[in-house]
This record gives C-alpha cells, structure tokens and sequence, in this order.
C-alpha cells in the first residue's frame, strides 16, 4: 500500500496485483482523515475521484473515472488498462466534503507506478 498526503488527509492506492499492460488493472483508492479513518469524497465534476495517467515518454495519456461507486463507500475502484508496459504518473483528483474547498478547488495527489508487460515483475507501485 502507498500513500501520498494532501492537505490534512492521505490518499491510499493500492493494486492486488502487479500492474500489467494490456490487461484490465484494478487500482483502488482510499481517502483517509488526519485520523486514519476512511473519508468519503463528493462528486466532482461527476464522479468521486479523476484520474489522469501520463506515461513517462508522454506517448500515452488516460483520463480515467471510477466503476460504480455507492454513496458511503470508502473505496474508490478504478478498472484501467495500460496500453504499453513502462512507467506511469497517476494524478488522483478529488473533494473530501469536510475540508469544506471553494466551489471549483479538488485535492490532487501524484503516484508512480510501473507496469510490467505480460510476464508479471515485482509490484511497481510507489507514491511520489
């Protein structure tokens, strides 16, 4: 499990798997309170949580939202392919409801990771 903190929370993202290129990815996201507890995120620009992902050439960029998400739950699940193996950045966007942000301001927080082609490698996930 990484995490990257922003503004008095921290964002967890984790992988149960490596991450392997051309293959469907689950990445989840958890949003924590200064506390350690779960927070919940409100719609933002029509889903909970934005993902944008840069590969490290720039040769490949995904804009990502969220599968289904129910009111109230903590996690926030991400199916994602990855087109080509390498490393990514994942810029995680969202609104925790009780920092109480200006109408059009989200918290943003950046993750590398590696994806591996179609032999699994060592989990490459790490917070930056």
């Amino acid at each position: 499990m990484k995490d990257q903190p922003v503004s008095g929370c921290r964002l967890d993202f984790t992988s149960a798997k490596p991450l392997l290129a051309g293959r469907t990815n689950q990445l989840r996201f958890t949003l924590r309170a200064a506390n350690g507890a779960a927070a919940l995120t409100e719609r933002f620009l029509g889903a909970p949580m934005h993902l944008v992902i840069v590969k490290d050439d720039l040769s490949v960029m995904l804009h990502a939202h969220p599968e289904t998400h129910r009111p109230g739950q903590a996690a926030i699940l991400f199916p994602q392919v990855f087109p080509r193996p390498g490393n990514y950045r994942v810029f995680a966007q969202c609104r925790p409801p009780d920092l109480k942000l200006p109408p059009d301001d989200a918290l943003l927080a950046e993750f590398t990771v590696s994806v591996s082609g179609d032999s699994p490698a060592a989990p490459g996930n790490t917070a930056r």
